[in-house]
């Protein structure tokens, strides 16, 4: 039996979607088991961004060592400060 990656994400993103991409991408390479959703399939995630007053996708629901993360958008600050997180965890 394989170990569980403790590096996983569900981005939820709509077609066209740049930002979605780009989070994919740096979470792929940060070494995250990535679960798409496409949010149009998902009202409950649309509400909870309506909620949450965020206008930009993707929405990710992470988690990384066991601790829940949750984001909207993407930013390169973001990604930087995950891989501190990550590296912080695994010391």
């Amino acid at each position: 039996m394989s170990p569980t990656n403790p590096l996983t994400a569900t981005i939820y993103s709509a077609p066209g979607c740049m930002k979605c991409r780009y989070t994919k991408r740096g979470l792929t390479r940060l070494g995250f088991t990535i679960i798409e959703e496409n949010i149009h399939e998902h009202p409950n995630k649309i509400q909870l961004m309506a909620d949450i007053k965020a206008a930009e996708l993707p929405l990710v629901e992470a988690t990384i060592h066991g601790e829940p993360h949750t984001w909207t958008g993407y930013s390169d600050t973001r990604m930087r400060n995950l891989a501190d997180t990550i590296q912080e965890a695994d010391q």
